[in-house]
């Protein structure tokens, strides 16, 4: 059955194979972003009570804001670096 699927695929026209692309893409993204959604739900901001809840959504934006602060800054001194290197003739 499937395998007589991907060849009706193989042999139909090059559109037909654009459109198929793009709606089974589609259809895959919106699995995966409702997988996403029920885990956030169940696992991240599952709590009983309502001020745990803000607080756990406090705590996750603090560490993300931290954690993209942290890679910023290891971005930085790696430019600098390569901008030192450069300066001092290490790089050709």
């Amino acid at each position: 059955m499937f395998q007589n699927f991907l060849e009706k695929i193989r042999n139909d026209n090059e559109r037909r194979k654009k459109r198929l692309l793009i709606a089974l893409t589609g259809v895959v993204m919106l699995i995966i972003i409702a997988s996403w959604m029920y885990y956030m739900n169940s696992f991240v901001l599952n709590t009983p009570g309502e001020e745990t809840t803000s607080e756990i959504r406090t705590d996750f934006w603090a560490g993300f804001k931290t954690g993209f602060g942290v890679t910023l800054r290891n971005i930085k001194s790696k430019i600098e670096k390569h901008r030192i290197m450069k300066n001092n003739k290490y790089i050709q």
